[in-house]
């Protein structure tokens, strides 16, 4: 394991310790204080562990808080220091275990983490632990099952060795990230009666709607905090001036520590630069914003760039969203439709993405009330949308839900059946597969699960008009918006999105292509919107800064 031999004063590796069968890392003299653990399990399988699967178990993280606050595992900044010192380290940190195709190292982390969390159990004298998890719905079938065997064969390994009874029941403890807030809100504010969750991820957006406690519609979407966030927010921190701006040159500051080798012009990996922003966000969100709040000049202005491109991708988000809502009320499924009595709907958000929406959030209300606007036009209701955020903590909020929604039992009071997880389309398509083509609306749902026509996604082929015309009523909305913050913020010109849809429409082509050759449909509209954000951006704003 000479991935984690430190060297210091001496030449010599540090000797680990070894206590209760856990190895203790990285400890830097203090023993109540960072230090890091791999466990013999570990020690035994093939391959190095990577830094996500190491966890801090500092005396200064209290016992509730320890795990939820853990989101990037080597979050210290000391020891993030200390390993950005050895040349080439940084690249082989993993970023993105839960989606990669093989799952070797996603079942690492979850034997890590599952071994942290029993150990410790066992040292407080604990007699038996139910495990609850909560999992995008973008994962699918296939991925859930993967999960739920590396889960019991590790529970069965850690209860034998340990003798704690270890229970895990997939059909009750497995929950979707938005059931479980869905969950947790109901629980705030037990009186409403329509929830729109919504978790806002890094990679996917997953979202349910509950009637009371009658759970209606779920979906999950690849457009989340790193479509709509991150990837400005990486833009912006490629101008070196801003980078410069927003860091010091002192070892001791972590927002320097964490983007030094961009600062020195060393070139890093998308997913990596991705990565070492989001552990900025993490740990030093209050001085990062001072500090670009603080910007002049032509950083100011590349600042506001930036934050214009949150509000047109949020605003783009809720457009989504309350196209769905209307679908709902107007549905003639009486399963999945929304009765005509309901004024109010809480729009409870989660998730890390949720709290993009403080970059934007003197202009939040002027995109609910758009959204508002929208339900009435197409269903004639006057439905007042009342955002809710959940703790400062991401993650917190499903955590919370999946333990507040308990009975005695140990299962949940209200469980949720998943029966119909959603595709909403957004806009009008043809979609063929050899000989077979089918049309569809805007508003239709689609459950792409079971669909026997779409359990193919590489065969299909996906058509929409030229005129892209849903994309266009997402621009008025849009401006619409802009118009209510006094020119704060600019309107999409009409004329350059005309001038702009041929080539638009043969990059969307090319980008529904290509998801399908990855193996998913995605919902059409969410595919324009995405591409016409990413070329938009480059084309009118971030180059008109240059």
């Amino acid at each position: 394991m000479t991935e984690y031999e430190w060297k210091e004063d001496s030449a010599e590796s540090k000797k680990y310790d070894f206590n209760n069968d856990i190895v203790k890392l990285c400890n830097n003299g203090d023993v109540s204080n960072e230090i890091y653990f791999i466990d013999n399990q570990c020690f035994k399988q093939n391959g190095f562990a990577t830094a996500l699967e190491i966890m801090d178990t500092s005396q200064t993280s209290s016992d509730a808080t320890l795990f939820a606050e853990t989101r990037n595992f080597w979050h210290n900044h000391d020891n993030f220091k200390r390993m950005n010192t050895q040349e080439g380290r940084k690249e082989r940190l993993l970023t993105n275990i839960k989606w990669e195709s093989n799952k070797s190292n996603s079942a690492k982390y979850l034997n890590q983490l599952l071994t942290h969390i029993v150990y410790q159990a066992a040292e407080k004298g604990v007699r038996s632990i139910n495990f609850y998890f909560s999992y995008p719905t973008a994962f699918g079938p296939g991925a859930k099952d993967d999960f739920c065997g590396r889960v019991s064969s590790i529970i069965k390994l850690l209860s034998e060795g340990t003798g704690i009874a270890l229970g895990f029941n997939e059909n009750h403890n497995l929950i979707t990230e938005s059931i479980a807030a869905a969950y947790y809100f109901n629980h705030k504010k037990p009186r409403q009666t329509v929830f729109f969750c919504v978790d806002i991820g890094g990679g996917s957006t997953d979202a349910s709607i509950w009637v009371k406690t009658k759970h209606i519609f779920q979906t999950s979407i690849h457009f989340a905090s790193r479509d709509m966030f991150i990837r400005p927010l990486s833009r912006l921190f490629n101008i070196p001036s801003v980078l410069k701006a927003v860091t010091t040159d002192s070892p001791s500051d972590g927002i320097y520590t964490m983007l030094s080798d961009v600062s020195s012009g060393k070139a890093l990996t998308g997913d990596k630069f991705k990565f070492l922003i989001e552990t900025v966000l993490f740990e030093y969100y209050t001085p990062l914003v001072n500090r670009l709040q603080n910007m002049q000049g032509q950083d100011a202005e590349a600042f506001k760039i930036f934050k214009y491109c949150v509000l047109i991708t949020y605003s783009g988000l809720v457009y989504y969203l309350a196209n769905i809502l209307a679908s709902l009320f107007t549905a003639l499924d009486e399963d999945r439709k929304i009765d005509n009595d309901v004024g109010e709907i809480i729009l409870g958000l989660s998730g890390k993405g949720s709290k993009l929406t403080g970059w934007i959030k003197s202009y939040c209300d002027f995109i609910y009330e758009e959204a508002q606007a929208i339900i009435k036009e197409k269903t004639l209701l006057d439905i007042h949308i009342l955002p809710e955020f959940s703790p400062e903590t991401a993650k917190t909020e499903t955590a919370i839900g999946m333990i507040c929604n308990l009975a005695a039992d140990g299962k949940q009071k209200n469980q949720a059946v998943l029966v119909k997880p959603d595709l909403y389309m957004g806009c009008d398509v043809t979609v063929s597969k050899d000989s077979d083509t089918k049309n569809f609306y805007a508003s239709d749902f689609v459950d792409t699960y079971k669909d026997q026509f779409f359990s193919s996604p590489k065969d299909l082929k996906v058509e929409f008009d030229r005129e892209l015309l849903e994309l266009e009523s997402f621009i008025m909305f849009f401006n619409r918006v802009t118009a209510k913050t006094g020119n704060e913020m600019p309107p999409i010109d009409p004329a350059e999105f005309s001038k702009a849809k041929k080539s638009l429409w043969n990059k969307i082509k090319q980008e529904c292509e290509n998801t399908l050759n990855e193996g998913r449909f995605e919902p059409p509209f969410i595919v324009m919107l995405k591409v016409f954000l990413e070329e938009y951006a480059e084309e009118y704003l971030w180059k008109k800064l240059n």
